[in-house]
C-alpha cells in the first residue's frame, strides 16, 4: 500500500505519546480504501460497466443500440442510420467524516480510535459501488444505495418474473428453478439457464448471444449464504458413474459425474454475503455487455477535506475541535439484462 510507511510511523508516534495531527488522518484513510477497493474491483468487474462521469446529479446515459444483421443485395445499398437508446442515472453523493477534540488527540485512546475509525471509512467508502450493485441485482431498493427502483433501456426492471414475453420469449431472463436440496436438480438448474442465453433477442430481435459463445463462454455465479453449502457441494464433486441402476433393483444406486466440470462450461463462483434466499444469478461473461452500470465521479479516490471549528487549538483549551470529512459521488443504472439470468427458487 502507498501509505504503509505513513501508517506504521503515525501508529508509532501514538504508541509514544505524541499525539496525532488531522494530517495523519488522510493516508490512513487512502491505504484503507485503497486495499479495499481492489478487492471489490474484481466483484463489479463482473456485474457491470464502469465509467467516469462529472459530479451532478443526474446522468443521461446513452448507448449504440444493436446493428440489424446484413440485408441482401438487390442492387441497392441499404444504410443503418445510427440508433441511440438512453437510461437517466442519479448520481448520488456521499459524505461524510470524523471529529474530535485536542485531548483526543493528545490522548493515547483517543488518538489510536480516531486512527483505526479514519481507517475504518476508508473501508466503507470503498464498498459503496458493490452495496449498489447488490441491491440493483436483486431488484430490491435501500434508502441509502438504491432508494428508486432502476429500469432498463425497455422500461423493465432488470428481471421480469411475470411472465410477459421479454428477450424473444416468455419470462426471459427469469428461469423457475427445481428446488436447492439436490445436486443433481441444482446441476441440470445451472446448465438449463445458460443454455438460455442464446434465446434471447436484443434491442433490434437479433440474437444476443450465439451458441458459440454459451458453450465456449465463461460465466459468474453468485449466490448467498444460504446457498453455500449445496453450491460447494455441486462444484466440488467428482464423481464417476458407476451403475446406472437404483439400490432397489441392483443394490448400488447410480452416481452422475460431474458435468458441469466434465462438460466444459467455465463457472466461476461469487459469495454474495447480501444476497437472500434460495435464489441465484448467472452472469455471462462479456467485455461489453454487463448487466448494470455504474458512473463514478471525475477522481479515483474519494475527496478529503479538513477544517478546525471554532477559532482553532489554544494551548490552554482542549475543548475545541478539529474534523475531516470524506466524499464520493456514485450513480447505478442497468445496461444489459440479457447478461444476467436469475434461478429463482422458493
Amino acid at each position: 500500500m502507498i501509505a504503509n510507511n505513513i501508517k506504521n510511523k503515525v501508529y508509532t508516534a501514538i504508541a509514544s505519546g505524541k499525539g496525532l495531527d488531522e494530517r495523519d488522518i488522510k493516508p490512513l484513510f487512502i491505504d484503507a480504501f485503497i486495499g479495499k477497493a481492489e478487492e471489490v474491483k474484481n466483484k463489479i468487474s463482473k456485474v457491470a460497466v464502469v465509467d467516469t462521469v462529472p459530479d451532478r446529479l443526474f446522468e443521461r446515459y446513452d448507448w449504440t443500440l444493436s446493428t440489424p444483421l446484413p440485408s441482401a443485395f438487390n442492387g441497392e445499398t441499404k444504410y443503418h442510420e445510427l440508433e441511440f437508446s438512453g437510461i437517466k442515472i442519479t448520481v448520488r453523493q456521499y459524505k461524510d467524516g470524523i471529529r474530535w477534540t485536542k485531548n483526543d488527540e493528545l490522548n493515547y485512546l483517543g488518538s489510536r480510535n480516531i486512527a483505526q475509525t479514519a481507517e475504518r471509512h476508508g473501508e466503507k467508502y470503498a464498498l459503496i459501488p458493490w452495496l449498489m450493485a447488490e441491491y440493483a441485482l436483486q431488484d430490491t431498493t435501500n434508502a441509502t444505495y438504491l432508494p428508486t427502483a432502476l429500469a432498463g433501456y425497455d422500461g423493465d426492471t432488470l428481471i421480469n418474473a411475470s411472465g410477459d414475453t421479454r428477450f424473444g420469449f416468455a419470462y426471459g431472463n427469469y428461469y423457475t428453478g427445481t428446488g436447492v436440496t439436490a445436486e443433481d436438480a441444482m446441476e441440470d438448474d445451472i446448465i438449463g439457464a445458460i443454455c438460455t442465453f442464446p434465446k434471447m433477442l436484443d434491442e433490434v430481435t437479433s440474437r444476443s448471444f450465439w451458441e458459440g459463445d454459451v458453450d465456449n463462454g465463461k460465466y459468474t455465479l453468485l449466490y448467498g449464504p444460504a446457498l453455500s453449502a449445496i453450491v460447494h457441494k455441486v462444484f466440488k464433486r467428482n464423481f464417476i458413474l458407476i451403475n446406472g441402476g437404483s439400490a432397489a433393483t441392483t443394490g448400488t444406486a447410480g452416481t452422475r459425474s460431474n458435468i458441469l466440470s466434465m462438460g466444459g462450461f467455465q463457472i466461476e463462483l461469487m459469495f454474495v454475503p447480501g444476497m437472500s434466499g434460495n435464489s441465484y444469478y448467472i452472469i455471462k461473461d462479456d467485455p461489453i455487455r454487463k448487466p448494470l452500470i455504474l458512473l463514478h465521479g471525475t477522481y479515483d479516490i474519494p475527496q478529503f477535506f479538513s477544517y478546525g471549528i471554532g477559532q482553532g487549538y489554544k494551548e490552554m483549551d482542549d475543548t475545541l475541535t478539529k474534523a475531516v470529512s470524506f466524499y464520493d459521488a456514485w450513480g447505478i443504472g442497468i445496461h444489459t439484462p440479457q447478461s444476467i439470468i436469475k434461478v429463482y427458487n422458493a
